[in-house]
C-alpha cells in the first residue's frame, strides 16, 4: 500500500495512543473500556508506524505531502 499518513497526523497518533495508554496505567479505565483502548492505542500506532491508514486509501486521503510541492 502506498504510504498516506504524513508527519503531522503521525504524531497526533502517537500523542492519543500514549494518552490512552497512560490512562489505562493510572486505572481510569478498566474492564471492557480499557480493552477497547488498548486496541485503538494499538492500531494508531501501527499505523502510525506503517505510514498507511487504511481507511484514507478507501477516501482517497493522504496527509502527507508530496515531495514535489514547495514548501
Amino acid at each position: 500500500m502506498k504510504k498516506n499518513v504524513g508527519p503531522v497526523d503521525k504524531g497526533i497518533r502517537i500523542v492519543f495512543a500514549l494518552i490512552l495508554v497512560a490512562v489505562i496505567l493510572m486505572n481510569v479505565l478498566t474492564g471492557a473500556p480499557a480493552t477497547i483502548a488498548i486496541v485503538i492505542a494499538t492500531f494508531l500506532l501501527i499505523t502510525s508506524a506503517v505510514g498507511v491508514r487504511p481507511l484514507y486509501s478507501v477516501l482517497r486521503i493522504s496527509t502527507l505531502k508530496k515531495r514535489n510541492e514547495a514548501h
